[in-house]
């Protein structure tokens, strides 16, 4: 909420001076300070509720929605992600049920890893807190939008790069989560 007054404020005094700031929009949807833990989103599954509006489906914040569906890139005309078959089934796994997966020492185990912070993260991009990735656009740090992060993290089939941004996710999930 700090970065929205913030934002107001800037703008209110460039104005003043006649200077126009080019601030994107979705720059007051978010920030660095709010995320809720896969956790949360597993035992408070009314997804729904927590939607702040932009979901760009009806159906992206349901529990049953699988992961293949969930990293549709919006530009793909509705065709989900294929995981890559080294994945085995991950692409049919729900949400609900990434939250739930164990980690191991294989390929598969950390690509379950990513999937239970990238569910909490996906949840978290569009919950209405100051959560510092979005889904579909650059978060607040410029980041890659969230989609195309993991997608790529799991399209290179390589575990170190899926454990790193499993953490990087990890680390904005659990910046304190506002909601209830």
């Amino acid at each position: 909420m700090r970065l929205k007054k913030l934002l107001a404020a800037g703008a209110a005094l460039a104005m003043a001076g006649g200077v126009m700031l080019a601030v994107p929009a979705n720059a007051t949807s978010g920030g660095n300070t709010e995320g809720c833990t896969p956790g949360f989103w597993k035992n408070h599954t009314e997804w729904k509720s927590y939607d702040d509006g932009t979901s760009d489906t009806a159906d992206d914040n349901y529990p049953d929605t699988t992961l293949s569906h969930m990293l549709r890139s919006p530009n793909g005309f509705g065709v989900d992600y294929t995981f890559p078959s080294v994945y085995g089934d991950l692409g049919a796994v729900t949400m609900l049920d990434a939250l739930s997966q164990g980690g191991g020492s294989t390929l598969r185990g950390a690509a379950n890893n990513l999937m239970r912070h990238g569910v909490a993260a996906y949840l978290n991009a569009d919950a209405g807190i100051d959560y510092p990735f979005r889904r579909y656009t650059p978060g607040v740090n410029g980041e890659e939008p969230l989609v195309d992060l993991i997608q790529g993290a799991l399209d290179s089939q390589k575990r170190k790069q899926i454990l790193s941004l499993k953490n990087d996710l990890a680390a904005a999930n659990e910046l304190g989560c506002p909601l209830s």
